[in-house]
């Protein structure tokens, strides 16, 4: 059984944050704004509980299921991410921290009655309209930033690591073939634990079907490291 999709406020793209996003400093996100101003229609949520789904997350898939996530009210902030998730002459570091989605416990945090349900179906139709919509981006972004050879800490290795693994995160919410090949393939040749839990995170959260095997591998490779 899917689970609904809740849709967006509507006005949200006449909301502050899409105008000033140009404008706003590098050190800032604009998902984090874009839920804080959802927390109004997660306060309704909490008083119409009618209107939130619970049960298993759903794959992001094309059709009836994401049709209410599709509202222009978001497209803004999707324009905006597109623009930053494809300049390549930006750092893969920032690029990173611009998906960067704000915890379900910060987003608790801001309301004046918490509501988990509201908070986890309004946090992940989110994620599934971004991994949607920018799929062709955030999959050149995967591709533009492998790390080839050695393990290296420094900045740019580690910058493009972070890019390259939350955009698989994305990818695989999508739960296309091609996004759980991507995954699966980075976990079983993964040179660093930067990149294997990546991957597995990855699988993990979107339900793949490889995901137990992934655990028990993980548990198998590295439970005598418990203590």
């Amino acid at each position: 059984k899917r689970l609904r999709r809740e849709p967006f406020e509507h006005g949200l793209a006449e909301a502050p944050t899409f105008r000033r996003l140009n404008a706003r400093p590098p050190a800032f996100s604009p998902l984090d704004d874009e839920l804080r101003l959802d927390g109004t229609s997660l306060e309704e949520r909490r008083t119409h509980p009618e209107h939130v789904g619970l049960g298993r997350a759903e794959p992001c898939v094309s059709g009836e299921s994401l049709a209410v996530a599709r509202r222009r009210s978001v497209e803004p902030l999707v324009e905006a991410l597109r623009a930053v998730v494809a300049d390549a002459s930006l750092d893969p570091a920032f690029r990173e921290q611009m998906l960067i989605l704000p915890a379900e416990s910060y987003l608790a945090e801001r309301m004046d009655v918490a509501d988990p349900a509201a908070i986890h179906t309004a946090r992940r139709t989110l994620l599934c309209t971004l991994a949607e919509k920018l799929y062709a981006e955030l999959l050149r972004a995967y591709q533009d930033n492998e790390t080839d050879g050695p393990y290296s800490p420094d900045a740019v290795s580690a910058g493009k690591r972070a890019l390259k693994n939350i955009a698989l995160g994305y990818l695989a919410n999508t739960e296309t073939p091609e996004a759980l090949a991507l995954a699966e393939q980075q976990y079983a040749h993964a040179t660093n634990m930067t990149d294997r839990m990546g991957a597995l995170t990855a699988l993990v959260n979107s339900y793949a079907p490889g995901r137990e095997a992934a655990l028990t591998d993980f548990y198998t490779r590295f439970r005598s490291e418990e203590h």
